[in-house]
């Protein structure tokens, strides 16, 4: 069952589903996937929206130390531009991941100095 099938997901009063924040990035998860389901959003501004919060952020926060920016923006474009039909509930949002995992150029340091160049040249089980 997709998330958006779930009855529960229906159930919110209609003036919380109305109003929405300005600010793309304020949005819930469900929120977002409504909105990217229903084309009343793109995956390209939704992830340009996040780009661009982290880059004002980020200087203060350091919070997101590698940023594929460039691939993200290319990657939501490919979604926007896939054809309509059988979607997962979270296609086309962005997510972060921890660099815990190993992933093709990108530094997988997890928190260690002595990893702070490790580079994997493939992702594993890709």
């Amino acid at each position: 069952m997709r998330l958006l099938d779930h009855p529960g997901a229906r159930q919110l009063p209609k003036e919380l589903v109305m109003q929405q924040p300005p600010d793309i990035t304020l949005r819930s998860v469900s929120s977002l996937a409504r909105a990217l389901a229903c084309g009343e959003l793109s995956s390209s501004e939704v992830v340009a929206a996040h780009i661009k919060k982290i880059n004002a952020l980020s200087p203060s926060i350091n919070a997101i130390v590698q940023l594929p920016a460039e691939r993200a923006l290319e990657e939501a474009i490919i979604v926007d531009r896939a054809p309509q039909g059988r979607q997962s509930a979270l296609r086309g949002l962005p997510f972060t991941v921890k660099d815990n995992f190993e992933t093709q150029g990108f530094i997988t340091a997890i928190g260690m100095l002595e990893r702070k160049a490790r580079c994997p040249r493939m992702t594993p089980l890709s």
